[in-house]
């Protein structure tokens, strides 16, 4: 005996040879002989179309991995532009600040000189109308940005 195996299609066309050159007197050998052969052809016609799906799904897999590797590159890219956007706004929103606080201590020195000059100059009412300090809220030099 060899190791060697036959083919699938070698095997059905010796068991469709079977089936006819045997000679059984119900013809039940034939039958199941004939049979046992339509049903490997069969089945190879099955395994070669699973094959053939199993390539296209590997395919499509390849393909479809080639995109979802591209586009976590490019929501790897884009989370990185949020960041560079975040840490900007947020250095924007620093320095607005520190422009902020140092508008305000421009502001205060100034009506402490102001005070100061009208004190000096005017008396108490008018130091503080220069000042800004007894203005209304809409024209107050508090509401200096």
């Amino acid at each position: 005996m060899t190791d060697r195996q036959s083919d699938t299609d070698t095997i059905i066309a010796a068991l469709e040879i079977l089936s006819q050159a045997i000679d059984s007197e119900d013809g039940v050998a034939n039958a199941a002989i004939a049979e046992g052969a339509q049903r490997l052809r069969d089945m190879q016609r099955k395994v070669e179309h699973f094959r053939s799906t199993a390539a296209d799904a590997e395919a499509h897999r390849d393909r479809h991995w080639q995109l979802v590797i591209a586009k976590s590159r490019e929501i790897d890219q884009l989370h990185a532009e949020v960041d560079m956007l975040k840490r900007s706004r947020q250095m924007d929103a620093n320095e607005a600040n520190s422009r902020e606080h140092i508008s305000r201590a421009e502001v205060e020195a100034l009506r402490s000189a102001l005070r100061r000059i009208a004190l000096h100059v005017h008396g108490d009412l008018s130091a503080q109308v220069i000042a800004g300090e007894a203005l209304t809220p809409n024209v107050g030099i508090d509401r200096l940005p």
